[in-house]
C-alpha cells in the first residue's frame, strides 16, 4: 500500500506544544528543530517556524484549530522544504 507524506510548516512563539506531534502524528523534517532553537521550552523563545511530516495511507491535512488553540498557526512551507 502506498503511503502519503505531508508536509507542513507551523509557527508561534514560547513553548512547542509537544502534545501536537502525537495528536497529529507527525516528526520534525529538519534534525535542527528538535534543539532548543527550534522546540525548546523557553516560553520566552522568539517566533520560529518548525517544519513537520506526517505519513500514513490516505490523504491528511493538519489540525489547524487545534494547532491554534495551543497558539501556534499552520502556515506556508517555507520555499526550501517544498517538494
Amino acid at each position: 500500500m502506498k503511503t502519503h507524506k505531508t508536509l507542513y510548516a507551523v509557527e508561534g512563539a514560547g513553548r512547542f506544544p509537544f502534545d501536537m506531534l502525537r495528536y497529529d502524528a507527525s516528526y520534525p523534517l529538519h534534525e535542527a528543530h528538535t534543539g532548543a532553537s527550534g522546540m525548546g521550552g523557553d516560553y520566552d523563545a522568539p517566533r520560529r517556524v518548525v517544519v513537520l511530516v506526517h505519513e500514513g495511507y490516505r490523504e491528511w491535512r493538519p489540525t489547524v484549530a487545534r494547532w491554534e488553540s495551543f497558539g501556534w498557526r499552520v502556515v506556508e512551507l517555507p520555499e526550501r522544504d517544498r517538494l
